[in-house]
């Protein structure tokens, strides 16, 4: 599942970034790299805003839908 697809308040990891290599260096900026624990808080239609590594950060819903989770086991 997506960044942009996961539940609020779901406890998730980054598998992968799919996305050009100018995205991913912004999304790593922010922490969303491979093996990062992802809490979501809330979604918009066209945004989402998640926890990682102890920070608050909202993702626009294209730049969401570039990062695969899976759930972990909280």
């Amino acid at each position: 599942m997506t960044l942009y697809d996961a539940p609020v308040g779901g406890c998730f990891r980054v598998v992968a970034i799919h996305s050009t290599p100018s995205l991913k260096l912004r999304l790593s900026a922010l922490g969303l790299t491979k093996g990062a624990q992802v809490t979501v808080l809330s979604r918009r239609r066209s945004a989402v805003v998640f926890r990682v590594r102890g920070a608050r950060y909202a993702a626009a819903k294209g730049a969401a839908s570039c990062v695969i989770l899976s759930q972990t086991g909280r």
